[in-house]
C-alpha cells in the first residue's frame, strides 16, 4: 500500500543498481520502468533521489541494501532473544562482476557486519539439499544442476558432489552461467506493458502519467502471475481516477509473452552444460531455486529437457538459498565449531574470464573462466612503445577479444620506467587474484628497466569515474563471435611476432645493414605504432615473411653461399 501513497519513496529491485554504472545499458533500458528517480553519481554510479527522507535525498545502492541487511538483522536478533548478531554470510547471484560483489560487501558493513563470506546463490541452494539430504544419502558421485531464477537474476550452475576426507558432502562447482537481469520482474513488464496498452485502449487514459496508478497496475499484475502458477486465468481489476478496469489473462498469454525469455533461460542451461563438458544424461537432480521457478512453464520445459526428469522442488524456492547461506555460516562463524555438524565443503569457480588491456585493445587473459576460487594468475608485459615511461593496465572481465566487448572494471598506473628504445624484453609481471568473496586484487611489480626494480603498485576493484561499467554485450550468435574472435586472437598473436622480430633486428642487426634496409624495419615499426586497430593477420604475416629473409640475410651473406671454383 506504501507504494501506491508514495510510489517516488518506495524502492525495489536494488539489487539490479548494484555495482553498475549509470550509463550502463541495462540501467537506461530499466529506469524508465521504476517510480523512482535515479541520477547519475559523481563516480559513474547510480544514485536514487528518495524525496522527504530524513537527513538526506540521494542515496547509493549500497546504503537501500544496508538498510534492508539492518531489518534482517534485528529481525533476527529478536528470534534469538536479544544477541547481538555481528557476522553474516551474504549471498550473491553467481554471475555478479567483481564491482556487484563490492558493493555487496559494502552494503553489508554499512549494516553493521563483518561479512565472513560471498557466496553464490546456485551454490548455495545446492548446499543446502545436501545438509538435508534431498538429493540422496549417498550423495557422492552426484552431478546436479541448481537452476536459480529470481526476481532480477536468473544462475544456473554445475556442481559435482564429491565424498572428501571427512566430509558429508563436498561441493565442487564445475561450470556456472547465468544472465544478471532476467528474472520475475521482466515477466511482470511483459504483462504490465500487456495491460497498460489495453487499459488506454478501454479508457482512453495514458496510465504511465500517474505513477500511483502505475503502481496499482504493478501490483495487480504481479498478484495475477502468482495466480497463473496455479489457475488457468487471471483477474485483473482496477479503480484509476474513478475509471472502472477489468480484463482476464489466460496462462497460455502470459507463456507467449514471456516465450523467449522461457528459451533464453533453456539456452543458459546448454551454455552451463557445455562449460562442463556435460550432457544432460550426466545431471542426477535439477534443483528450484528463486520464486520465478514456480512458473508452471520452466519446470515443464526442464523436464522436457532433461528427458521427462522432473526438478526437485522440495525445499521452498524462496527460502532454499538463505537455508545454504546459514549453513556455510555455521561452518565459518567464529567460535561454534563442534565435531557434530556435518561437515561441508564448497569449491567456487569464477564465472568470468579476468584480464588486462594490452595494445589496440585487445584482452590479455591471465585468470580464465571457470578457473577455481581462490585463484591467482600472472604474466609479464615489456614496454611496447619507444622511450615508455609508465604503463597503464586496464582491468576487463569477460571472454571477448576485444576489452570493448568485454566489462571494464577499473585500472592502474605503474610509472617510473626508465625511457629507452623498446625491445620485447619483459620490464614487469602483473599478477590478478581471486579471492574467496569473488572480488579481484591486482599488482604489478617492476622487474627490469625502473627506476626502483621490485616495487608495486596496486588495485583494488572500486567503482569507476568515468562511467565505463557500461558492459557490451555481443548481439551476434555465439558462434559468429566465436569464430571472430579467434582471428583477431590468431592476428594479434602475429602483430606481436612481427613486432618483437623488428625490434630484435633494430637492437642486434643494425650496424651490419645498408640505409635501405634499415629504413625497411623502420618502416614497420613506424606502421606497427600508427594502427588504432588490426589490420588482418596476412598482413602481419606478410610483413614477417620479408623481414625473415632480411634478417637472413643480415646473418648469412650471398657470399657465403657462393661454391669455390
Amino acid at each position: 500500500m506504501f507504494g501506491r501513497r508514495r510510489p517516488s519513496q518506495c524502492i525495489f529491485e536494488v539489487k539490479r543498481l548494484m555495482g553498475r554504472s549509470f550509463l550502463d545499458p541495462k540501467v537506461s533500458q530499466l529506469k524508465y520502468m521504476w517510480p523512482f528517480e535515479l541520477v547519475a553519481a559523481p563516480s559513474g554510479g547510480v544514485l536514487i533521489r528518495v524525496p522527504g527522507a530524513p537527513d538526506k535525498e540521494l542515496f547509493e545502492p549500497e546504503e537501500i541494501s544496508a538498510q534492508l541487511l539492518k531489518e534482517m538483522k534485528r529481525i533476527a536478533e529478536n528470534f534469538l532473544g536479544g544477541v547481538t548478531i555481528k557476522h553474516a554470510v551474504i549471498t550473491v547471484p553467481a554471475y555478479f562482476n567483481d564491482s556487484q560483489r563490492e558493493a555487496t560487501k559494502k552494503a553489508g558493513t554499512l549494516a553493521g557486519l563483518e561479512v565472513l563470506r560471498l557466496m553464490n546463490e546456485p551454490t548455495a541452494a545446492a548446499v543446502a539439499y545436501g545438509h538435508q539430504r534431498l538429493i540422496g544419502g549417498a550423495c557422492a558421485g552426484k552431478k546436479i544442476m541448481v537452476f536459480d531464477l529470481g526476481g532480477g537474476t536468473f544462475d544456473v550452475s554445475i556442481i559435482a558432489v564429491k565424498e572428501g576426507t571427512k566430509a558429508d558432502c563436498d561441493f565442487e562447482v564445475r561450470a556456472v552461467e547465468g544472465e544478471s537481469h532476467l528474472g520475475g520482474a521482466d515477466f511482470d513488464n511483459a504483462l504490465i506493458n500487456l495491460v497498460e496498452a489495453e487499459y488506454e485502449r478501454q479508457t482512453k487514459q495514458i496510465i504511465l502519467q500517474d505513477l500511483q496508478a502505475r503502481e496499482m497496475l504493478r501490483e495487480a499484475v504481479i498478484a495475477a502471475k502468482h495466480s497463473l502458477s496455479f489457475e488457468d486465468d487471471a483477474d485483473i481489476e482496477l479503480k484509476i481516477r474513478g475509471v472502472e478496469f477489468s480484463m482476464s489473462i489466460e496462462r497460455a498469454k502470459f507463456e507467449s509473452l514471456n516465450e523467449e525469455r522461457f528459451q533464453k533461460c533453456i539456452a543458459v542451461v546448454e551454455k552451463a552444460l557445455r562449460g562442463a563438458g556435460m550432457r544432460s544424461s550426466d545431471i542426477s537432480e535439477v534443483i528450484l531455486a528463486g520464486g520465478s521457478t514456480r512458473i508452471p512453464k520452466l519446470k515443464e520445459l526442464l523436464t522436457r529437457f532433461f528427458d521427462g526428469r522432473r526438478p526437485l522442488q522440495t525445499v521452498q524456492p524462496d527460502e532454499v538459498v538463505a537455508y545454504g547461506a546459514a549453513v556455510q555460516a555455521g561452518l565459518l562463524a567464529p567460535g561454534l565449531r563442534n565435531d557434530d555438524r556435518p561437515a561441508i565443503t564448497v569449491t567456487e569457480i569464477t564465472s568470468l574470464s579476468i584480464g588486462v588491456n594490452c595494445s589496440l585493445d585487445v584482452m590479455s587473459v591471465i585468470i580464465p573462466k571457470g578457473s577455481r576460487v581462490p585463484a591467482n594468475g600472472s604474466t609479464s608485459f615489456f614496454c611496447g612503445r619507444d622511450f615508455q615511461s609508465s604503463m597503464l593496465f586496464k582491468l576487463y572481465e569477460g571472454e571477448r577479444a576485444l576489452c570493448r566487448h568485454n566489462r571494464y572494471f577499473g585500472e592502474f598506473l605503474q610509472e617510473g620506467f626508465i625511457p629507452s628504445q623498446a625491445n620485447g624484453k619483459t620490464v614487469t609481471k602483473v599478477e590478478l587474484e581471486v579471492n574467496c568473496d569473488g572480488i579481484v586484487c591486482a599488482t604489478a611489480e617492476a622487474t627490469a628497466n625502473h627506476v626502483d626494480v621490485g616495487s608495486k603498485v596496486g588495485f583494488r576493484g572500486v567503482l569507476r569515474k568515468d562511467g565505463a561499467l557500461a558492459a557490451a554485450v555481443p548481439n551476434e550468435p555465439q558462434e559468429d563471435w566465436e569464430a571472430t574472435d579467434k582471428a583477431l586472437r590468431a592476428a594479434y598473436e602475429s602483430r606481436k611476432d612481427l613486432k618483437l622480430l623488428a625490434w630484435k633486428i633494430r637492437e642486434n642487426l643494425f650496424r651490419k645493414m645498408s640505409e635501405a634496409q634499415k629504413a625497411k624495419v623502420n618502416e614497420v615499426l613506424k606502421w606497427l605504432d600508427s594502427e588504432d586497430h588490426l589490420a588482418a593477420q596476412s598482413a602481419y604475416d606478410a610483413k614477417l615473411a620479408d623481414l625473415t629473409r632480411l634478417k637472413n640475410e643480415i646473418r648469412t651473406p650471398r657470399w657465403r653461399g657462393a661454391s669455390k671454383n
